[in-house]
């Protein structure tokens, strides 16, 4: 059995310098034809090399860490690769969203009010990435988020809460 296969190993490196250029053509060829399966088996092959399974358990422990230490920012690089995705553009920054403040644009409960309720802020479009709206502060809006939050109830509508609430505080300023 060994002897056959220093034979074969012996008929092929004859074989590959005898026929080189041709056997580069057909490999040209096989790559043109198979994009796709080659890039899939390169990806593949490149993740198995570089990540490991103890290389990828770090990383998502990384990555959960980071997640739950910047919880905004990561609502920010979500919204910024779904926008690019669909190819919408506009973008907004930490302090942007900050500036947005710490309340419900609905409701008006604050973020005390909406912990104890069990509901979080998040970060709505007014007019969704999905029906081509624009990932910009101009487009942005905090609703509460959560059992019969504000959010929740909002569906498929364009509704835009930032305008009803400046509204809602300019008549209670004139009442008082």
């Amino acid at each position: 059995m060994a002897r056959n296969k220093e034979k074969k190993r012996k008929y092929d490196r004859l074989y590959s310098k005898k026929n080189r250029v041709r056997k580069r053509k057909n490999q040209r060829k096989w790559r043109k034809a198979n994009r796709d399966k080659l890039r899939l088996y390169n990806r593949t092959a490149y993740l198995k090399r570089k990540h490991s399974e103890k290389r990828k358990k770090q990383v998502r422990k990384a990555s959960k860490k980071w997640r739950q230490t910047y919880p905004d920012k990561n609502i920010i690089r979500s919204h910024r690769y779904r926008a690019r995705k669909k190819k919408n553009g506009g973008e907004f920054t930490h302090k942007q969203l900050k500036s947005l403040g710490n309340k419900c644009m609905c409701c008006g409960l604050g973020r005390r009010a909406l912990t104890r309720l069990r509901r979080s802020l998040s970060v709505d479009h007014v007019i969704p990435i999905a029906h081509g709206g624009r990932n910009n502060i101009n487009n942005l809006q905090l609703l509460c988020f959560g059992k019969n939050g504000c959010h929740n109830f909002k569906g498929t509508k364009h509704t835009d809460y930032r305008k009803r609430r400046k509204d809602v505080q300019a008549n209670t300023r004139r009442v008082a």
